[in-house]
C-alpha cells in the first residue's frame, strides 16, 4: 500500500511539472509565438484596458512586406477607440514563401486542396488561442486585409467555409480570384475544389470589397501585369469593381442571395492607413460617433 501511495505521488508530481500553464495576455501591446502544423509564427496584438468576455476580436492581415508589427501599430488607436482586441499574425517569407505561400494559402492550379500548414488554416486556431488567453467568449471574429492581405482575406472566405466570420473586408487587392466557375483558377474557380454549392455558400458570407477611389494607377510597381490580371482591369480600382460585378452575375445565375457589399473610400489611393479607418466603420457602425 505504501509503495502504491509513493508511486501515485511521484506520478502526480511529474505530471504537474510537465503541465505548463499558458499565460494570459495582459492589456496593452505585445507578441507571442504560435505553433501549428509544424510551423511557428509571430502573433502581434493589442488589448485595450477596458475589455470583457464579449469584447470583439479583429484580425488585420499584413501585405506583401509581411510587416504585421506595423499593422498592429497602425490599427492600435482604432482598437482603443472602438474597443476591440487586435490580432495581427505574421506569415514570414521563410515559412510561407512568395504570393503562393501567403496570399494563396499554398494553392495553385492543379493543387486546390489546402494542406494542413496552409496560411489559411492558422486563423481559426489563433482565434481560439486568443479567446483562451483573454477569457473571451466571442463566437466569431472580424477580419481585414489590404493589398496582399486582401488577396488572403477574399480567398479565405472561399476556402475556409467553417471559419466563424462576423464580417470580412478585402481592401485594394491587386488581383482577384473571381467568383466564376468558368475561369481557370487562380483567376477564377474552374479547376479549384469549389463547385456551385460551395460558391453559393461563399456568396452568402459577409464580405465587403473596399476600394480606394484613387487606387487607379495602371503602372503601380506592385500591380500584377499578367494577361489574366489585365483582363480584370487596368488598375486595382477597376479590378475591384469587376470582382463585385462577377459576384452579382454569379449570384443571379446560381439563384442565391449575395451578401457581399462594395464600398468606395473617397480620396484614398493604395494606402492601408486610409482604408483601415473606413473598414473599422463597417465592422462597428453602431459605435460610430454621430
Amino acid at each position: 500500500m505504501r509503495i502504491l501511495i509513493v508511486s501515485l505521488l511521484f506520478f502526480f508530481s511529474v505530471s504537474t511539472a510537465f503541465a505548463v500553464e499558458i499565460p494570459k495576455l495582459a492589456s496593452g501591446q505585445g507578441k507571442f509565438d504560435f505553433s501549428f502544423a509544424g510551423k511557428t509564427i509571430a502573433v502581434w496584438y493589442f488589448i485595450p484596458k477596458q475589455t470583457n468576455s464579449e469584447t470583439p476580436i479583429v484580425f488585420a492581415m499584413h501585405g506583401v512586406k509581411r510587416n504585421a508589427d506595423k499593422y498592429r501599430n497602425t490599427w492600435q488607436p482604432l482598437a482603443q477607440q472602438y474597443g476591440f482586441i487586435l490580432v495581427c499574425p505574421e506569415f514570414s517569407e521563410a515559412n510561407f514563401p512568395g504570393n503562393n505561400g501567403y496570399a494563396m494559402g499554398g494553392l495553385s492550379y492543379g493543387r486546390t486542396v489546402l494542406n494542413e500548414a496552409s496560411s489559411y488554416n492558422f486563423i481559426v486556431p489563433i482565434f481560439n488561442e486568443i479567446k483562451h488567453r483573454t477569457e473571451n467568449r466571442s463566437s466569431d471574429f472580424y477580419i481585414y486585409g489590404h493589398s496582399a492581405g486582401s488577396q488572403f482575406v477574399h480567398r479565405f472566405v472561399y476556402f475556409v467555409p467553417h471559419a466563424p466570420i462576423k464580417m470580412a473586408v478585402a481592401a485594394n487587392s491587386g488581383w482577384w480570384t473571381m467568383p466564376n466557375l468558368k475561369v481557370d483558377f487562380p483567376y477564377g474557380l474552374r479547376g479549384s475544389s469549389l463547385d456551385e454549392a460551395s460558391l453559393r455558400i461563399a456568396l452568402q458570407r459577409p464580405l465587403v470589397i473596399l476600394l480606394g477611389s484613387k487606387d487607379n494607377d495602371p503602372n503601380h510597381r506592385e500591380l500584377r501585369k499578367t494577361k489574366e490580371a489585365e483582363a480584370q482591369g487596368p488598375h486595382r480600382l477597376a479590378r475591384g469593381h469587376k470582382f463585385f460585378e462577377e459576384a452579382q452575375i454569379s449570384a443571379k445565375e446560381l439563384n442565391t442571395h449575395l451578401a457581399w457589399k462594395l464600398g468606395i473610400v473617397d480620396g484614398v489611393a493604395h494606402q492601408d492607413s486610409g482604408m483601415s479607418k473606413a473598414a473599422v466603420k463597417y465592422f462597428f457602425t453602431d459605435k460610430i460617433e454621430k
